[in-house]
């Protein structure tokens, strides 16, 4: 190796070994920021919608602890047609939840930044999926004891109250608009532009 090769390898390898100058996050490549501002869209475009099914989640878990606590000394009968009407209102928002996930996953990116906050809003959505799938779950057990004669003192009943109490004491963060922040600030993006 002459001297000049040697020079032009080492002395950048040498800044960089004593320094630390070295960039772990991916650069943005020329076609990300297209990429950037099509999911920019697309999660701005959900968020509305998000928005409302966590504000129904909400409400329908609210309204199944009070109806939990009102009826947990009552025959199932009494209470039936409304806890069923309750768990159907919860299996809707799941769906619609699922919907919007199945949105996101259906769009592509190749560049890898983008790819990133998609996945961060996919685990984002996949966490809001998580409780209301227990609950309906719970809820679906609740009511196969129900058919097969148990009238009373029901085990779901209070593993359902203690699932929905630990929701309603920390209620969901506001949806996605961290990921669409982050897209904006690392591609310098306008609301404009989105």
């Amino acid at each position: 190796m002459t001297m000049s090769r040697l020079r032009t390898v080492a002395v950048p390898l040498l800044c960089v070994l004593t320094t630390g100058c070295v960039r772990f996050v991916p650069i943005p490549k020329f076609g990300d920021k297209d990429e950037a501002i099509s999911l920019a869209r697309l999660l701005k475009n959900s968020v509305p919608e998000l928005q409302e099914l966590i504000r129904d989640q909400l409400l329908a878990a609210n309204e199944l602890k009070v109806m939990l606590d009102v009826a947990s000394d009552k025959d199932y009968s009494v209470y039936s047609a409304r806890f069923e009407g309750l768990v159907n209102r919860l299996v809707v928002i799941r769906a619609s939840r699922q919907q919007l996930l199945l949105k996101l996953r259906q769009a592509t990116y190749r560049g890898v930044i983008p790819g990133l906050y998609k996945i961060a809003a996919d685990q984002e959505m996949q966490e809001y999926l998580v409780p209301i799938t227990a609950w309906i779950q719970i809820a679906h057990n609740f009511k196969l004891r129900a058919e097969f004669g148990t009238k009373q003192g029901f085990p779901e009943f209070d593993e359902l109250r203690n699932a929905l109490n630990l929701f309603l004491g920390s209620p969901p963060i506001d949806s996605l608009s961290s990921e669409i922040a982050e897209l904006e600030k690392e591609y310098k993006l306008a609301d404009s532009d989105i």
